[in-house]
């Protein structure tokens, strides 16, 4: 039986045909026979009996003698239409079971060999344009149509990551853009606090020229940094390939950094920043 359900479509449909027209066959066979005796039994009710008593003993059983057909005349309404029937199933009983087989054969051959693939593949179609990729095409035949669900299963396989690296790369590129702003945010906050703090100590003229090259220098640090970050993200697509790159530095000196930065941040928000050492 697996045998038989693996077979190919050409072969498949090639053994119910031969399977159906044999049947149809040997059916037409019984039917003709069948029919033949029926109708010579109506004939027989109106046979001239001594002309076949003369016959039998003219020649004894070295013959065979056919039974004539009755004129229409001769017989009732219903022997003629049972004869005339018994003539269309003689005549025509092989074509009509030969169709009948065939369109048997190609009923069972849909069923049992593309209803199911077919179904699964108009299901799995939908569910695809709905979107929908978290299933699996599950026809298991060894034949044509198993190879082709085998086929749409790597193509809704191939799609569903597809739809993941998209998915994963979308996520990738809101990091990316959440890390450029909180990056550039910092330096840029500071900038503008520094030119706060010379537009309105310079306009007061209460400031001194230490002071303002200070303020300058650590700008331009500031500026350093957004021009490095700028560099770094257009060399990279994804906030995983972003090196890590160390160096030096005295404590003393980060500590002075952030000291700076901090004070500057916690000024435009009011609040107090304390760094200790």
């Amino acid at each position: 039986m697996e045998k038989i359900r693996n077979l190919s479509l050409k072969k498949t449909i090639l053994l119910y045909f031969v399977i159906s027209l044999t049947a149809a066959f040997l059916l037409s066979g019984f039917t003709v026979h069948f029919a033949r005796n029926m109708q010579n039994k109506i004939w027989e009710k109106y046979i001239d009996y001594a002309d076949y008593t003369d016959v039998f003993q003219q020649y004894g059983k070295k013959y065979e003698i056919e039974i004539s057909r009755p004129n229409q005349s001769q017989m009732n309404r219903l022997d003629h239409h049972l004869s005339e029937m018994c003539d269309f199933m003689e005549t025509y009983s092989v074509l009509i079971f030969s169709i009948v087989g065939s369109v048997a054969a190609v009923f069972f051959f849909y069923k049992n060999k593309l209803k199911t693939p077919l179904q699964e593949l108009k299901d799995a179609s939908q569910m695809i344009a709905n979107n929908e990729l978290d299933f699996h095409v599950s026809y298991e035949n060894k034949d044509e149509m198993g190879t082709l669900c085998k086929e749409f299963e790597m193509m809704r396989s191939a799609l569903a990551d597809n739809n993941r690296k998209m998915w994963r790369m979308i996520d990738d590129e809101k990091a990316l853009r959440n890390a450029i702003a909180h990056d550039i945010r910092s330096p840029l906050s500071i900038l503008r606090g520094y030119q706060e703090m010379l537009l309105e100590f310079v306009s007061a003229e209460s400031i001194k020229t230490e002071d303002v090259i200070d303020i300058l220098q650590t700008g331009m640090y500031q500026i350093d940094r957004i021009e490095h970050f700028t560099e770094n993200m257009r060399k990279m697509s994804h906030l995983e390939q972003r090196e890590l790159q160390c160096s030096e530095i005295e404590l003393s000196e980060l500590a002075k950094k952030i000291e700076a930065e901090a004070a500057m941040l916690s000024r435009k928000e009011s609040k107090l920043c304390k760094v200790e050492r």
